[in-house]
């Protein structure tokens, strides 16, 4: 899991994955949930649990070497997230989506833009060959991805991040990773993302289930805190 360039790009500023755990309690749910900045990760309470464990069994030496944050590895195998910078001037700004000197870059096929008006999901769905590119470049999103893959190490894991004009963030989703994205607050959201494959219009590698379908541990409800 990579968080950051391996070209020599600058790094997120210390602090962006912040290191603390917080624990609601969610009985009716029996929910962990991980809290860094724009990312959340919800676990089963048994699956959370082992995963603390083995990340206490874990030599520190071991994530510093790859110069990851602990709660980094809290997110979906696969997925990986990169902090985008906007430069203002006096004339405007301008911002960098995705180069392909950068490491979560895989290869070129096309980009197009989606738009989610407030109130809508769209979700959720995978793709068994393409891996996605997320960047939102109006509005606030929230972006979700739930991780059903047999053999994953996060199998059963949700992330959730929070992207937009406020927050840029690249998202990498992976093949078979369901994911979906709702707008947040009353504007609308526009999400360009750049496919690694086509989109085949005869056979579509889209694969789909309603946004509440009871089998995705999500509720896309904005929750009272």
């Amino acid at each position: 899991m990579r968080t950051a360039s391996d070209t020599g790009a600058a790094s997120p500023p210390t602090g962006y994955w912040p290191a603390f755990l917080s624990l609601l309690e969610e009985p009716a749910e029996g929910r962990l949930r991980y809290l860094p900045s724009t990312h959340r990760t919800v676990f089963s309470l048994g699956e959370a649990q082992k995963r603390r464990e083995a990340l206490k069994a874990k030599p520190l030496n071991s994530r510093a070497s790859k110069g990851e944050d602990a709660l980094a590895d809290r997110l979906i195998q696969g997925c990986v997230t990169r902090k985008l910078t906007a430069i203002h001037d006096d004339r405007g700004w301008l911002m960098e989506m995705l180069r392909s000197d950068w490491s979560e870059f895989e290869k070129f096929a096309q980009s197009y833009i989606t738009v989610c008006y407030p109130g809508v999901a769209k979700a959720w769905h995978y793709h068994k060959v393409q891996t996605d590119h997320f960047v939102t470049v109006a509005g606030m999103s929230k972006i979700v991805l739930f991780d059903d893959r047999a053999h994953s190490e996060t199998k059963g894991a949700v992330n959730e991040f929070i992207s937009g004009e406020r927050a840029p963030l690249l998202v990498k989703i992976p093949p078979f990773v369901w994911h979906g994205f709702a707008a947040v607050g009353d504007e609308r959201t526009m999400i360009v993302n750049y496919p690694t494959t086509l989109y085949n219009y005869k056979e579509p590698d889209e694969f789909r289930k309603p946004s509440d379908d009871p089998s995705i541990p999500y509720s896309w409800q904005v929750k009272s805190r």
